[in-house]
């Protein structure tokens, strides 16, 4: 008899302990390099640093991938996911005018191996072509190839099969969190003084908003790279998202610097908060947890694994 009681208990546990966070590793701005040595005599001498910020550093791609490895062990993480610029370049011209193989290759491989699943999201870089061989620093960067590019990510990597822009749910108890992955580095030809616009394109407003109006009791994580910063394309996100009755989070990159968590001005709308992690290719410390329960999402402080920034309250 008091097996059986032993047996019941056991079974009746997670009931009475309530359903198990799911653990979401956030990175950002990978920044991975080719292996692959690029000739730019001459060219790299005007611009201190332009090296390691265009082509990477040698053996990023080895270090990214026992990242992973240790992070499986020490964070157990159920999923990651990366707001963007996940490699220098989409692809690179030598000097000589000649393609020079990026990482994009070896990501695929590094992503196949990874002990938990890794969702994408693309940023401005993911979107480049480096042309070593132009005329001056100022015509080396080249989005014109971002068709191309988004085609070459589709083709390498599973997350990305039904396209750059996605979804996926994930159930807590009877909390069910959409993380909406978002495409969001395209910004063209630069404006007058090397300024960059970034666009978010009317169909992927579309797509978002229907996202929203379908699944309004959701509770919404964006991840992106530019963040939400009361530009043209930060208001057109707000507005396909202005259907949710929920808190949300962003999860943005691209600054590099910030490390914080702070609302979001969305007048009429539920709490919303950003979410900025540092660069990872600056310090592999630069990663950050999240753990989403059925009443709550707790955000750690960027690289620890129980110390927590910010507590978004899911109910009133």
């Amino acid at each position: 008899m008091i097996r059986h009681h032993v047996i019941l208990i056991a079974l009746l546990f997670p009931l009475l302990a309530g359903a198990q966070p799911v653990k979401v590793l956030h990175l950002a701005d990978l920044h991975l390099g080719t292996d692959q040595a690029v000739p730019v005599p001459g060219l790299l001498d005007l611009a201190p640093g332009l090296k390691k910020a265009m082509l990477g550093t040698p053996g990023d791609l080895d270090s990214f991938s026992a990242f992973l490895e240790r992070a499986g062990k020490q964070a157990h993480p159920d999923f990651a996911v990366v707001s963007g610029d996940l490699v220098t370049a989409s692809a690179f011209l030598g000097a000589d005018g000649k393609p020079v193989p990026g990482p994009l290759a070896r990501l695929q491989q590094i992503s196949a191996r990874s002990p938990f699943r890794l969702f994408f999201a693309l940023g401005n870089h993911d979107l480049v072509l480096y042309n070593f061989a132009a005329a001056s620093i100022g015509d080396v960067e080249d989005q014109s190839v971002a068709g191309q590019a988004r085609a070459a990510w589709i083709r390498a990597l599973d997350c990305f099969q039904n396209g750059t822009f996605y979804s996926f749910q994930k159930r807590v108890g009877a909390t069910r969190y959409r993380f909406v992955i978002l495409d969001n580095g395209y910004f063209g030809e630069r404006l007058a003084g090397g300024q960059r616009e970034f666009s978010f394109s009317g169909e992927q407003q579309y797509w978002l908003k229907k996202q929203v109006n379908r699944n309004p009791e959701d509770v919404l994580i964006l991840v992106l790279h530019v963040p939400l910063e009361g530009d043209a394309a930060a208001r057109s996100v707000l507005a396909a998202i202005a259907g949710r009755k929920k808190p949300a989070l962003v999860l943005a990159g691209h600054t590099h610097a910030p490390d914080k968590v702070e609302p979001i001005a969305a007048e009429g709308q539920p709490l919303l908060l950003q979410v900025w992690t540092p660069a990872y290719y600056t310090a592999p410390s630069h990663w950050r947890l999240l753990r989403l329960y059925e009443d709550r999402i707790e955000i750690a402080i960027t690289g620890t694994l129980d110390k927590t920034a910010k507590t978004l309250a899911l109910t009133p």
